[in-house]
């Protein structure tokens, strides 16, 4: 209309090329894209702090809408997700006591350690299973490296049954 004949004539545009639109909002595309970004905020424990401070948990609408996206969780869409941590944070989030929970300040700091803490173990998971096999010298000790035997030789104890001799 009038907005893309003024925009064909101060580009140098041709008249009968029509301008490209925005994509609506109904774009299976988009929408993915949006909802794939939105899921991995969850993650977030400061964006969950925000969406309690802005009382979206109390809207039903948005608890709905946290009920739907746990499609997610389906291996079909959990291979698009860079932070799995959401999934458990979205499923965590089906329950009213923890979104009650959210309003308390040494809880959001405790989640946050706890993200911590999982990300450390992670890493050093990841680590052992990056790392080639330790060799058996490798994981020999001092013992082992001067040809000593590896445990002290068992001796028996006396038992009760046998007098003890002076």
């Amino acid at each position: 209309c009038i907005r893309d004949r003024y925009q064909r004539r101060v580009h140098g545009l041709p008249q009968n090329l029509t301008m490209a639109t925005p994509a609506a909002p109904t774009d299976h595309g988009l929408r993915f894209q949006m909802e794939l970004e939105f899921v991995q905020m969850l993650a977030n424990v400061e964006y969950l702090r925000y969406l309690d401070e802005q009382d979206y948990f109390k809207r039903p609408r948005f608890v709905k809408y946290l009920a739907y996206l746990r499609y997610w969780a389906r291996p079909e869409y959990v291979r698009f997700l860079t932070f799995p941590q959401c999934l458990y944070f979205l499923d965590q989030l089906q329950d009213v006591r923890f979104r009650d929970e959210l309003h308390k300040p040494g809880f959001i700091a405790w989640l946050r350690q706890q993200q911590i803490l999982h990300w450390q173990q992670h890493d050093e998971e990841l680590r052992g299973l990056l790392l080639p096999p330790a060799t058996a010298t490798a994981t020999a000790g001092p013992r082992e490296e001067m040809g000593m035997e590896t445990d002290p030789p068992l001796v028996s104890a006396p038992t009760v049954s046998q007098p003890a001799r002076i």
